[in-house]
C-alpha cells in the first residue's frame, strides 16, 4: 500500500468513527443506549448533556401555560399575519423575487393559517439600517429573517422572509416576500428565539388599555395578568438560582 492509500484509508477510517460516534449521540440524545457501556465518567458527562435540553422543554411548558391566559385577550392586539408578515416593496419587484426563489416558497406561500390574525412574539429580518451610512445610490443587498407568531388557536409558526434592499434617488428600501411558512412546538419556538422578548410580547396583550377597548376585554383580565405575572417571576427567581450556580462552576479545584 503506497503513501497516498495509506492517506485515504486513514481518513475513511475517520469519517467512520465520526459517523458512528454522531450516531451514538443522537440515539442518546433521544433516550436510547449506546452500543457499548461507558465509563462512569462518560456517563455522567451524556448524562449532564442531555438535561441541559430538559431547561428548555421547562420553557416551553411555562410558555404553553402563558399562552393559554393570554389568548382570551390576545385578540385585541392581534393583526392579520400577511399585513405583518406578508411580501412587501413594489408589484414588479416582488414578483421578481417570487420567481427567484421558486417552486417550494410559492406553496409555503399558501398556508391557510397566513390568512389568519396573529400576535407578533419575536424574531426579525436583517434591515438594510446597517449600510445605510456607507450605501450609495445603486448600491443593493440582500435581507432574511425570521419571526414568530401565535395565532388566536394557541398554534406558534414561524414565517421566514428574504429579500433585497436598494438604494435608489439617495433613498434606501427593500423588498421581501415568505419564502417558508411553518407550525412550531413549544420546544421548537424557546429553542429558537429569544425567550424574554416572547414573554414580554405575551405580556403586552394584558395591557391593551384603551378607551375605545373599555367593553372588551375578558372579565376575569386582572385574574389573568396576576396568575401571569407570578408565574413570570417564579421563573425569573429560578434563573436567578441557577445563575449563580452556573457562575460558581469550574471554581472548585479539579
Amino acid at each position: 500500500m503506497d503513501q497516498d492509500e495509506e492517506l485515504g484509508a486513514e481518513r475513511k477510517e475517520v469519517a467512520e468513527k465520526i459517523i458512528e460516534t454522531a450516531g451514538e449521540l443522537e440515539n442518546l440524545l433521544k433516550g436510547g443506549k449506546l452500543s457499548k457501556p461507558l465509563s462512569p465518567r462518560e456517563q455522567a458527562f451524556w448524562e449532564a448533556a442531555h438535561r441541559l435540553h430538559e431547561e428548555t422543554e421547562a420553557k416551553a411548558a411555562l410558555l404553553e401555560e402563558l399562552i393559554e391566559l393570554v389568548l382570551p385577550e390576545a385578540k385585541l392586539s392581534a393583526l392579520p399575519l400577511r399585513k405583518v408578515d406578508g411580501g412587501a416593496g413594489s408589484a414588479e419587484r416582488v414578483a421578481e423575487l417570487e420567481k427567484l426563489f421558486g417552486n417550494v416558497p410559492a406553496k409555503a406561500r399558501e398556508a391557510v393559517w397566513l390568512n389568519e390574525s396573529s400576535v407578533l412574539l419575536g424574531g426579525g429580518y436583517s434591515p438594510p439600517l446597517a449600510h445605510a451610512e456607507k450605501a450609495a445610490n445603486g448600491d443593493s443587498g440582500f435581507l432574511e429573517g425570521e419571526r414568530l407568531h401565535m395565532l388566536l388557536d394557541g398554534r406558534l409558526v414561524v414565517v421566514r422572509l428574504a429579500g433585497v434592499w436598494f438604494v435608489e434617488n439617495n433613498v434606501m428600501d427593500s423588498a421581501h416576500v415568505i419564502v417558508e411558512a411553518r407550525e412550531v412546538t413549544p420546544v421548537e419556538a424557546v429553542d429558537e428565539f429569544p425567550f424574554q422578548f416572547i414573554l414580554t410580547a405575551l405580556r403586552m396583550c394584558l395591557m391593551q388599555d384603551y378607551s375605545f377597548l373599555k367593553d372588551k376585554h375578558v372579565p376575569d383580565l386582572d385574574e389573568r395578568t396576576e396568575r401571569f405575572d407570578n408565574l413570570v417571576i417564579e421563573y425569573g427567581q429560578a434563573v436567578s438560582e441557577h445563575v449563580a450556580r452556573l457562575r460558581r462552576v469550574g471554581d472548585s479545584p479539579a
